[in-house]
């Protein structure tokens, strides 16, 4: 190994060693080994020296110099093909284009995302993605779609042990305080103060937590409460330093003192987000002090004479002053504007409420790519996918447990099952197709082929027995009928499209179809039965056991080879 190499390991090694904490020495030393890589080692080296820096640099504030090395890192994987790295760089690269309020180029960075890591079994950065993207639509005023991303992520985080202090729980408070729901707010964003001091893992997330519960106090008008805990995350991020925490703490403390007529504090406030701002090297046109001295200096190496290096010293003086100036016309203008603002972002939001929410409401019928194509077009065409995997559920004894359950309490167990079912399949990429009464039928491998695997399909089949016999379980130990379930799977070429003009909906048909039906009528309780089909796409994944059934007649269909399926 070179000797410029090994330093430039030793200083990366040293960067990551500061951590967070000593943030600007941590970009002193990255910077240093990106420097060294660059002139004496392999394009490797640079790339992921330069990925690691990535995310320090986008918690100092410095996006335009993370973004590009986020974007030198996604051209470098994408010439090796390599997808499982280019998950991480999305992510990064989705999270600068979100602090910069580009919410909708950041949403597409973090969905493709969801379905890559779920393909290659990077569940922490799915989990990821949907949290990222319940913030997207947050801000975006489409709520549904922000609370099912951020209870995903949740969901995912608990069931793989995923640390991630109490962000999940601040998103959702801040989803469910613009649903109105104050109570459960408040209750989400103590829980992400808590978590995060209990979890004491980096204190970087404690004061997205503080600001989160400072926000909603501010929203319910208990100002005195709000600008405690807004002081603990503007001191605790001017400490760490978190910059973009400490830009939303100040801001924060500015409005609540402003608010309450306490318009020295506000003013005061609103000077240090000022000062801030003014430290995110985001904007071109901000005045680099560290580029004056450097002119300085050079000036005083070339210069012969104290008159020059004077007029030198008086440009910058006068580039200073007119940079102070600036920021004061600003300053005193902002918290006239401050009131004024609220206003008219309530009404802007009033306006485009019905909008999005006839937005959601189309993404929750139809797959987005269809939405996306109905929109564009005003019609969305049928398309033929060769290898789709069909998956039936049918209930037994339904029909009993009716008799012996009011039609609220049917109603009610019905949506705990398949929603229960949403959530196995909507982390596998898998589309639910519909239910009907007590059936539910959902298709791996459309509207996008890669989505999702057989192997998938069939993982997710076996999810939904697990959770049906641990319901049973439950409502059996309280005397409460309980439903027990067969489930079928057939794997072949389907037709999918929308059908009709009113009420219309995303379907498919195809003797797969049919197929796939049989198998479920065919099956066992408790049992997965899938076809010969499926059978010979996932007899070799790990962690799958198969038992041949033989030939089994299936109505309308004839003798069928079928196989019993389960886990290890």
């Amino acid at each position: 190994m070179k000797p410029g190499t090994e330093l430039a390991l030793a200083h990366d090694r040293i960067a990551d060693n500061f951590g967070t904490y000593l943030i600007d020495s941590n970009i002193a030393h990255g910077e240093q080994a990106l420097a060294l890589a660059e002139q004496y080692g392999p394009d490797t080296l640079q790339v992921w020296i330069g990925s690691r820096l990535v995310e320090v640099l986008y918690a100092k504030g410095e996006l335009w110099r993370s973004m590009q090395l986020a974007y030198r890192a996604e051209q470098y994987y994408l010439s090796l093909g390599d997808s499982v790295a280019l998950i991480d760089m999305h992510n990064a690269m989705g999270n600068n284009l979100k602090r910069q309020g580009a919410w909708e180029q950041a949403i597409g960075y973090y969905r493709p995302n969801v379905r890559a890591a779920a393909r290659f079994g990077k569940l922490d950065m799915q989990a990821f993605a949907y949290m990222n993207l319940g913030e997207c639509y947050l801000v975006l005023n489409m709520l549904d779609s922000a609370l099912r991303n951020e209870e995903l992520a949740e969901a995912l985080m608990a069931r793989i042990g995923l640390n991630y202090q109490g962000t999940p729980f601040t998103l959702l408070g801040r989803i469910h305080a613009r649903f109105g729901h104050r109570e459960r707010a408040l209750a989400y964003f103590r829980q992400g103060v808590v978590t995060t001091l209990a979890q004491r893992g980096e204190a970087r997330e404690l004061p997205q937590a503080y600001n989160g519960l400072a926000n909603e106090l501010k929203t319910q008008g208990r100002f005195d409460s709000a600008i405690f805990f807004a002081k603990k995350g503007y001191q605790l991020a001017a400490r760490i330093p978190v910059i973009l925490e400490e830009e939303r703490g100040a801001a924060l403390l500015a409005d609540c003192y402003a608010q309450q007529g306490r318009l020295d504090s506000a003013y005061r406030y609103q000077k240090l987000l000022s000062d801030v701002k003014d430290s995110i090297e985001v904007n071109a046109g901000l005045i680099d002090a560290r580029s004056l001295s450097a002119q300085v200096e050079a000036a005083s190496d070339s210069l012969k004479s104290a008159a020059q290096l004077r007029e030198v010293e008086l440009k910058r003086e006068v580039e200073v002053q007119r940079e102070r100036t600036r920021r004061n016309i600003f300053l005193f203008a902002g918290l006239g504007v401050l009131a004024f603002s609220v206003v008219v972002f309530r009404q802007r939001n009033r306006i485009k409420k019905e909008h999005q929410r006839s937005e959601e409401l189309l993404l929750n019928i139809l797959p987005e790519e269809v939405a996306e194509e109905l929109k564009a077009k005003g019609h969305a065409d049928a398309k033929h996918f060769d290898n789709a995997t069909i998956l039936f559920t049918d209930f037994k004894g339904f029909t009993e447990a009716s008799e012996k359950l009011s039609p609220q309490e049917l109603v009610e167990e019905l949506n705990t099952c398949f929603k229960a079912f949403d959530g196995i399949i909507t982390a596998r990429g898998i589309e639910k197709i519909k239910t009907i009464g007590d059936a539910y039928m959902c298709a791996g491998g459309l509207p996008v082929p890669a989505s999702s695997t057989p192997a998938g399909v069939v993982q997710a089949a076996l999810e939904m027995q697990a959770f049906m016999v641990a319901r049973k379980k439950e409502r059996d130990a309280l005397g409460k009928p309980a439903f027990e379930m067969r489930v079928g799977i057939h794997t072949g070429p389907v037709v999918a499209g929308i059908v009709g003009v009113k009420k219309f909906a995303y379907d498919i048909w195809g003797d797969t179809v049919n197929t796939a039906s049989r198998m479920e009528s065919s099956g066992e309780v408790g049992q997965v039965n899938i076809s010969e089909a499926t059978y010979a796409l996932v007899k070799n994944e790990t962690g799958l056991t198969f038992t041949s059934r033989g030939k089994v007649q299936a109505k309308g269909k004839g003798e069928m080879e079928m196989y019993f399926v389960d886990k290890t």
